[in-house]
């Protein structure tokens, strides 16, 4: 009914601006749509309630009714337009519904009204601009001491922001001001949205820095009652700061607490954490400042130093010289007892020291990491909730079927020695567009064919298409490998990581993994850190060879896991201790630097030269020796 009333009015304001039409058409619009009277647009347009909608025979008189109804709709807008337009006027200050119909009417039912138009968002003024922009300015520098200043000034506009309390705690206390930082942890406490994890953290570490090491356990526990659990940094800033407050026994027994709390509710979060390198650095050195400050209680520092330091050797695998300074600062409390002797290598044929002789240990991963890994593994297809998932699940199932049957293999000549991650092959050293490479990946098998391995390759579905299928030669090698039996095809929706690297767990030991990809996200994925780093450690094989020009790929080699495990380590009779010291960790980038040489005649050829660069495994480690004075 509205939208014959508009059409009616419109056409009875035809020939006029569009302005002026509109300012014409909507009173009459209005009058028909608020209230109608039956039968005046004729029976096709009359209000039928609790009846069925009128048929074909209703429906064609509508255009004579409309026809019918024009004159009477000119008349009434032509000889009175301006009492419309201010009753117009009147009713869009007066009617909700009037206020709507600057839009046009709606397709809203008569008596409903239509929807409202959206306001439009007013940004901050100028002076709230250049509030936060001050407040951003302090944070960014961490300039607690203008800030306080600052803060006494607006403090209550500071009080309006919810993410202002919790930064603005950081900074007081930085200032010294504990009033003014307690000021505002109580108004966060009023309202609960405002109580987040990292105001506890701040005015927990506000109250260690003070000394007031009770004040910040209370508050350490109303925070777990508000339903948040501290996190890493909550711990690594408290570890920090009380170490330097330890001035008896009793206090290193908090530390001590403070520390296994930390062990405790890490190990327990949804996604399990372990400490840091720095949390355990702090942990350990409170330790050592208490044999140094309190020599009556060195027998039992030195005692809790060790507990600590066995976790450390569990999680820490390549130390730095944040933690190996706090271990060599331990073990010259005893100088009659230990030797400390950096530099020290370690021969990789009898794995023995060049300082101590203690023989160096190669750490499998235990059948409790293998299995939890497996686990945490099997959850990777579950993550997908579109309709590629039911391919994905059917290629999962059928691999887990497979190596069931691999893993009971007797045969030497069947069994499966190693699996190979097909795409980080293929992709070496093609620096190009589309890149890959099947033969790459078959002079690699061959290579391990000819040393009796017997391979598992895993290639994505997605380099079967005529993008990375290039020749007739590439033909020839995916039949040969689908011959075989041994090659999984990963489907589309599913990263061929997750295939290849819950393969290698199955088979478990004995079996490698060949590539050169660093893990770096997988680790996070799997997200036991403490377990993948073990496995990782002895079950991943890098790779290396080069061509020149169009001639076949040779000199192929292959880097297993060296005999020992590169890690920190204590002798099983507690003898000895190493600590593998190395530079930053080798990029993935830097595995295979290109470089012409100018002025060679082979690089005017157009032959690249490659410059060897240590692979992981084989990257040369000095080793921190601690070993007892015999």
């Amino acid at each position: 009914l509205g939208r014959a009333a508009w059409s009616l009015a419109w056409t009875s304001a035809r020939g006029r601006p569009l302005a002026a039409a509109a300012r014409a058409a909507r009173p009459a619009a209005r009058r028909l749509w608020e209230a109608p009277q039956p039968g005046a647009l004729g029976p096709a347009f009359a209000p039928q309630r609790g009846l069925a909608t009128p048929g074909r025979k209703a429906m064609s008189q509508a255009p004579a009714a409309a026809a019918a109804a024009a004159p009477a709709a000119e008349a009434e807008v032509g000889g009175k337009r301006s009492r419309d337009e201010s009753e117009a006027q009147n009713a869009a200050a007066a009617s909700p519904a009037a206020k709507s119909d600057k839009e046009g009417p709606s397709n809203a039912e008569p008596g409903k009204q239509p929807p409202k138009r959206r306001k439009k968002k007013v940004g901050p003024s100028a002076e709230m601009k250049q509030f936060l922009y001050e407040f951003g300015q302090f944070q960014k520098h961490n300039n607690a001491a203008e800030f306080h200043a600052w803060y006494l000034e607006h403090k209550e506009k500071v009080a309006t922001q919810p993410r202002m309390i919790a930064p603005s705690v950081r900074l007081l206390a930085e200032a010294q001001d504990k009033e003014e930082a307690l000021a505002l942890f109580a108004l966060a406490k009023r309202r609960p949205n405002l109580l987040t994890e990292s105001l506890f953290t701040n005015i927990v570490r506000m109250h260690v820095m003070d000394g007031d090491i009770q004040s910040a356990f209370a508050i350490i526990k109303e925070m777990r009652a508000a339903g948040i659990e501290p996190r890493l940094r909550l711990f690594r800033s408290v570890l920090e700061a009380h170490k330097t407050v330890i001035k008896s026994w009793a206090a290193a027994e908090r530390h001590l607490a403070l520390y296994n709390d930390m062990k405790s509710t890490l190990v327990n979060m949804p996604i399990p954490m372990y400490p840091d390198e720095m949390a355990y650095a702090h942990a350990l050195e409170g330790f050592c400042l208490v044999a140094e400050e309190l020599p009556e209680e060195k027998g039992k520092a030195i005692q809790a130093f060790e507990e600590i330091l066995e976790d450390f050797l569990d999680d820490i695998l390549l130390p730095t010289e944040a933690s190996l300074s706090v271990i060599k600062r331990r073990f010259a409390l005893e100088p009659g007892v230990w030797s400390v002797e950096e530099g020290c290598v370690i021969d990789d044929d009898s794995c023995q020291c060049s300082h101590c002789k203690a023989k160096l240990l190669a750490i499998e991963p235990s059948d409790a990491a293998r299995e939890a890994l497996l686990q945490q593994a099997d959850n990777f297809p579950s993550s997908l909730t579109d309709g590629r998932k039911a391919k994905v699940d059917a290629s999962w199932a059928g691999l887990k079927s497979k190596l069931a049957q691999w893993a009971t293999e007797t045969d030497p000549a069947r069994r499966i020695t190693c699996v190979i991650d097909g795409a980080n092959i293929a992709y070496y050293k093609q620096n190009y567009k589309g890149g890959w490479s099947f033969p790459n990946i078959h002079a690699v098998i061959k290579h391990l064919e000819s040393k009796g391995h017997v391979w598992l390759l895993f290639v994505h579905e997605s380099h079967f298409g005529k993008r990375d299928v290039k020749s007739l030669e590439d033909l020839q090698i995916i039949e040969r490998w689908k011959e075989t039996g041994r090659l999984w095809i990963v489907p589309h929706g599913a990263n061929d990581d997750w295939f290849w690297l819950y393969a290698a767990v199955y088979l478990g030991k004995g079996v490698q993994v060949i590539s050169n990809d660093f893990m770096r996200d997988h680790h996070y994925e799997m997200l036991s850190q403490r377990y993948f780093q073990r496995w990782r450690d002895r079950r991943q094989s890098f790779f290396n060879f080069f061509r020149v020009g169009n001639e076949p790929i040779n000199n192929i080699e292959i880097f297993p896991p060296a005999p020992y495990s590169k890690r920190a380590q204590r002798a099983e009779d507690r003898s000895s201790y190493h600590f593998p010291v190395s530079d930053a960790p080798v990029d993935s980038t830097d595995l295979s630097k290109i470089t012409r040489e100018a002025g060679d005649s082979k690089a005017r050829a157009g032959v690249v030269r490659k410059k060897e660069d240590e692979l992981p495994n084989q990257a040369p480690l000095k080793w921190l020796c601690v070993s007892r004075v015999k």
